[in-house]
């Protein structure tokens, strides 16, 4: 899986300076695995949110409007 081989390749980075560096490793991975099983991380994005609002909430949470751009591009945006 091209996930689980990136997570591993930035654990060994990531703990590459520690001691005892193998065993630590195999700690944080088997942590790191069992969390995203348990949490469901590969699908998440994928998954339909439980809202029905469908931006509402958001919108009235935090209601925001877009003004246009600047004259660099970049855009404007008018939060209340």
């Amino acid at each position: 899986n091209e996930i689980i081989d990136l997570m591993a390749l930035r654990l060994v980075r990531g703990y590459w300076r520690y001691e005892p560096r193998v065993e630590t490793l195999r700690q944080v991975f088997e942590d790191v695995t069992e969390w995203r099983l348990k949490w469901d991380v590969a699908t998440i994005l994928r998954s339909p949110l439980d809202c029905d609002h469908k931006g509402d909430f958001h919108r009235h949470v935090w209601p925001s409007w877009f003004l246009g751009r600047d004259r660099y591009g970049h855009p404007v945006i008018l939060d209340r």
